[in-house]
């Protein structure tokens, strides 16, 4: 896919997240500075590539300098102090907090006439603040526009993971509403990875309960894109790192579901392999969708949701007696459920005829007397064979208009 000539949301006077596009060299969905790269994330989870971040890092670290350097001392020392001053209702709030101890740092690096250390405080500062306001934009529903502030701030800090996965939030949030959503799905993978390389690298080469927790939020943003086959082997990786954190009695986030997560990419490359004939590749891919479907139903036995996807995973196998066992399941569960009930009815009438599905809403009518969906299924298959019958027998129906 050729990458999109511009943003479809403003930036202005935002440079790009990469201002050196020829040094990044990170295999992935995107560049950092927006251009897509045909290697699989697979790969970039493997590599994790310095060269652009650490390009980033010394444009992030050295950004401000040439303005110190420029002034002498006691302009510095000024300048630095203004944005101290600066108020922050946090800082009222949570005298003990971060806001006050970043200020701190500050005051007692100017102190000491180190202007370098001074600025680093208060861009750490301003990075704190952003992702609050960020985290405010997302929350309130407007995730758009949390994306300017954000990639103002991770100019400052490329490598720190949590402003990087909120930006994929932030991304992942806003694509649903947008006329281009791919875009920002891509982008939401991107971040998400680069938040879980740079979790796993600030951890010390070791895996923690945010790197997996972020992996599987690359999954599922990847399998928007669409690039189910990127967004299975994320599942994976995201499995192992789980396993790895359960071995060690290390808790992992409970959303999103790392079984809900692996069934929906290996239904979507199992659907990708029945399209193209190649029941080799089918084969394994349904084993796997069915295993993390019914783990899925094991892990949350009131939704019905994983018996639907069960249901249709059956019927894609020319299994119709099974999908409809699962189905009836899912009505067990959901009796009050619209969508399931009509699932359920439109499985029986069109796989096992119009009689069983009398049947069927008889049978719901005598489970429960007082839901109206067994008369209304009941009237409905009475109805259908009652006009194909009256149809047949109306010469009416060979005069053209009513064709």
């Amino acid at each position: 896919m050729d990458a999109p000539a511009q943003r479809p949301y403003p930036l202005p006077g935002v440079t790009p997240a990469c201002p050196y596009p020829k040094l990044c060299r990170v295999p992935g969905p995107l560049a950092p500075h927006g251009q897509p790269d045909v290697r699989p994330l697979a790969v970039m989870l493997k590599a994790l590539a310095l060269p652009c971040w650490l390009a980033l890092a010394a444009c992030a670290s050295s950004s401000q300098a040439p303005e110190l350097e420029s002034l002498d001392q006691p302009q510095a020392a000024k300048a630095l102090a203004a944005e101290i001053q600066e108020p922050d209702p946090k800082e009222a709030s949570d005298p003990e907090g971060p806001v006050s101890a970043l200020k701190r740092e500050a005051q007692e690096a100017i102190q000491a006439g180190d202007y370098r250390q001074a600025r680093q405080a208060l861009d750490k500062l301003e990075v704190h603040s952003v992702m609050a306001e960020a985290r405010a934009w997302i929350d309130s529903g407007d995730a758009r526009s949390a994306l300017a502030p954000l990639d103002r701030a991770i100019q400052l800090a490329p490598a720190d993971p949590k402003l990087l996965a909120l930006r994929g939030e932030a991304a992942y949030a806003t694509a649903p509403s947008d006329s281009q959503p791919q875009f920002f799905y891509e982008e939401a993978t991107s971040f998400y990875v680069r938040a879980a390389q740079e979790g796993y690298r600030a951890n010390g080469q070791a895996v923690g309960p945010e790197v997996a927790h972020w992996t599987l939020r690359a999954s599922q943003s990847a399998r928007r894109i669409p690039r189910p086959e990127d967004a299975l082997r994320l599942a994976e990786k995201a499995a192992q790192a789980q396993q790895e954190l359960t071995e060690k009695g290390v808790a992992v986030h409970p959303e999103p579901d790392l079984h809900v997560v692996w069934a929906e990419a290996a239904f979507d490359s199992y659907l990708e392999a029945k399209r193209a004939g190649d029941a080799e590749r089918a084969e394994p891919l349904f084993e796997q969708t069915q295993s993390h479907l019914e783990r899925a139903f094991a892990n949350q036995p009131e939704n019905p949701w994983a018996l639907n996807q069960l249901s249709n995973l059956y019927l894609w196998e020319g299994r119709p007696a099974d999908a409809r066992q699962a189905m009836e399941r899912a009505v067990e569960l959901a009796p009050d459920d619209e969508a399931t009930h009509q699932t359920t009815f439109r499985l029986i009438w069109d796989q096992f005829g119009v009689e069983e599905g009398m049947q069927y809403a008889e049978s719901l009518r005598q489970r429960w007397p007082d839901s109206p969906f067994g008369y209304w299924y009941g009237a409905s298959a009475e109805f259908h064979p009652a006009v194909e019958a009256f149809l047949a027998a109306d010469p009416v129906r060979d005069i053209p208009a009513f064709q």
